[in-house]
């Protein structure tokens, strides 16, 4: 009977998780990203004046969960400042 009452708690549970999985998915929000505002940062660093605005919208991107956006931000950093160490960084944070 233990075993028959045990495997009844591990299928409920099962069906709980994938219950709250499903209903997490369908009511994301969107808090802004690439198409929407973001919140607004500076964070100083040692790279070039040409690229902080960048940085600064790459760390932004972090800061909102929108990984793969602030990687390709960090990556377009480095190809304007290849020297912009803060922009590995940046990737790394991301990943």
């Amino acid at each position: 009977m233990k075993r028959a009452a045990r495997a009844s708690l591990i299928v409920a549970s099962v069906l709980c998780v994938c219950a709250l999985r499903a209903f997490a998915q369908e009511h994301q929000h969107d808090h802004g990203g690439p198409t929407g505002p973001l919140g607004t940062v500076h964070f100083s660093t040692s790279c070039s004046q040409a690229v902080a605005q960048d940085f600064d919208h790459g760390i932004a991107l972090l800061h909102s969960f929108w990984y793969s956006a602030a990687i390709e931000a960090f990556t377009g950093v480095l190809k304007n400042d290849p020297r912009c160490v803060m922009a590995h960084w940046g990737i790394a944070m991301s990943w």
